[in-house]
């Protein structure tokens, strides 16, 4: 029993796992079929697990972090997904990155920062640990 993403145990009441979809702003859809988006805080770093499916309506895809990420050299933590554009997966994967000192993560169809089709159906998933500014404890 429980609930499950990607075969991971999630509990966000009372657990280590805590949900932040419903205070992420997340843009680039119409509508989901999915939408999670799980954290667990590890003290400096953040570990997020997340899904976003359903209609496109914009070439750009982000969405927010509950932590500011840490000052970092070269200005962003990217991390590979799992991508989806109109409908077709991508074989090479998709592309997440957070810009330093903000809680904004940008997501790609692609590892060379592509543009998303607005129209049809969008997914991205995956998981990362990112590494939290330090005054964020």
């Amino acid at each position: 029993m429980g609930t499950y993403l990607n075969g991971i145990p999630i509990n966000p009441v009372g657990g280590c796992w805590l949900d932040w979809a419903d205070n992420s702003t997340v843009l680039g859809w119409s509508y989901f079929t999915d939408k999670y988006l799980y954290y667990m805080d590890l003290g400096g770093v953040c570990l997020v697990q997340f899904k976003f499916s359903g209609a496109s309506n914009s070439t750009t895809t982000s969405f927010t972090l509950p932590f500011v990420g840490e000052d970092f050299p070269g200005g962003y933590q990217n991390f590979d997904c799992i991508s989806r554009n109109n409908g077709s997966y991508q074989l090479s994967g998709g592309l997440v990155r957070i810009a330093s000192e903000t809680t904004l993560v940008e997501a790609y169809k692609n590892k060379g920062y592509g543009g998303w089709t607005g129209v049809g159906t969008k997914t991205i998933e995956g998981q990362f640990i990112y590494r939290k500014r330090t005054s964020d404890g």
